[in-house]
């Protein structure tokens, strides 16, 4: 398999399309920490490592469309009615992409790795495999 390790490569998706029910119903990407919505802090980190963004909102467009406009992101919507989990949201994301490979990180991680991208292509390439995914141990 021959990869492309560049960052025109790689979209970025901020994942925040879920239903919030195990925070009674709210928009988590939207709730505030250190007085900006967490969707932000994720977009921040994610932008730098990706040639592309896009976030994955199935309520909130416009606050979304707000968040992500400084990044030239795209807020789009499952294709799946009624919220049917993170998995809708990638599979849309899937179809929207311009590039080979999609970094992925739900709204609630304001801290993900600043080198994520980088260490998942370098995991990509030293296997030789079509995917590969952060685990913590």
């Amino acid at each position: 398999m021959a990869v492309t390790a560049s960052l025109e490569n790689i979209t970025g998706l901020v994942l925040a399309g879920g239903r919030g029910s195990r925070m009674g119903g709210i928009d988590k990407g939207m709730q505030p920490f250190r007085g900006e919505p967490l969707a932000l802090h994720v977009l921040r980190r994610l932008a730098p490592q990706t040639g592309a963004m896009l976030t994955s909102a199935n309520r909130s467009a416009d606050d979304y469309a707000r968040l992500a406009e400084p990044f030239d992101a795209r807020v789009i919507a499952d294709t799946h009615a009624d919220y049917p989990g993170p998995l809708a949201g990638i599979a849309s994301a899937l179809r929207a992409a311009d590039t080979e490979f999609v970094l992925t990180a739900p709204c609630d991680a304001p801290f993900v790795n600043a080198d994520l991208a980088a260490s998942l292509m370098h995991a990509l390439i030293a296997a030789d495999t079509p995917i590969a995914y952060a685990a913590t141990v």
